[in-house]
């Protein structure tokens, strides 16, 4: 363990000096105790690196596309202003909030925004080039309030949701869209009742013996589960279905990696520590913890 901390200190021995000045630079960045900076690292990588913090494991080429945004100059008090003024329509609220998740890093405060990136969006708002907006009509605002008032639970989720989504929890802030998504979800639409122990195990046990199986889970969930996608979190009537279409071989299959991209890989990691500890940051999620190469898609 000890051998395997100093080597984490140290580094991987593949880096040069411009990629270790370029990591050091954002160990620096992360270091500092102001939160704008450490968050936006961190957003960066859920974005755009996998979710791998790590400065080490990406590229020159990731950690210069972040710099080059970080160094921007912030947006402007003129700017500041006119986004503040356009935004107290519902509508165009809700219009930023898409623009920072598709374009930007989903920092939707634009003070810790580069000023062509606030400006772009004014610029787009203006001659008309963002998707519209349909904000939640009342009947479905009606349903969701009187579901929350009958369920406390239903008050937790909905917080969730909006975190994940990086949306307000104000109900009539959201879009039509937004609200039946979260109303069909296993989670508010099906029983409360968990998966047993039996059930859980029984998941498992396919996962274990068939390398398609976690990736086609996956899949089930998609957008249904509110990005949840741990077993014992979802109502067992979702997980039992689930199984069942597994069983049955109804769930559509998916393409997993080849015997010579399996290959490759393992030459990579022959070649390089990095390369190990790149693909397992990267894969812990979607192997279902295996980071078995032969379980990727």
């Amino acid at each position: 363990r000890a051998r395997r901390r100093a080597r984490r200190r140290a580094g991987p021995c593949c880096l040069d000096a411009e990629h270790e000045t370029l990591v050091q630079e954002i160990m620096r960045i992360r270091g500092k105790l102001k939160m704008p900076e450490c968050t936006m690292w961190a957003l960066y990588c859920i974005k755009f690196g996998d979710r791998t913090m790590d400065p080490t494991l990406h590229t020159k080429e990731f950690l210069w596309r972040f710099l080059m945004w970080w160094r921007s100059e912030r947006a402007l008090p003129q700017t500041l202003k006119k986004i503040q003024e356009v935004r107290r329509d519902l509508a165009v609220d809700e219009q930023w909030r898409r623009y920072v998740v598709e374009r930007g890093i989903t920092v939707g405060d634009p003070r810790h925004l580069p000023d062509t990136f606030v400006q772009q969006f004014l610029s787009e708002l203006e001659t008309g080039q963002l998707p519209p907006v349909t904000l939640v009509s009342k009947s479905t605002l009606e349903e969701l309030e009187a579901l929350v008032a009958m369920r406390p639970d239903v008050t937790a989720k909905w917080k969730e949701y909006c975190e994940v989504e990086y949306r307000d929890f104000i109900f009539h802030a959201h879009t039509e869209e937004s609200v039946q998504r979260f109303l069909h979800a296993p989670q508010v639409a099906m029983s409360r009742l968990v998966p047993s122990a039996e059930l859980v195990l029984k998941v498992q046990d396919q996962w274990g013996s068939n390398t398609m199986a976690f990736s086609q889970w996956l899949a089930y969930c998609g957008t249904r589960t509110l990005g949840e996608t741990a077993v014992i979190k979802l109502p067992a009537e979702f997980v039992q279905a689930y199984l069942e279409e597994l069983e049955n071989g109804n769930l559509p299959p998916v393409e997993m990696a080849t015997a010579e991209q399996v290959d490759e890989l393992q030459d990579l990691f022959r070649k390089s520590d990095f390369y190990r500890r790149a693909w397992n940051a990267k894969s812990y999620r979607l192997t279902a913890g295996t980071m078995d190469p032969r379980r990727a898609t």
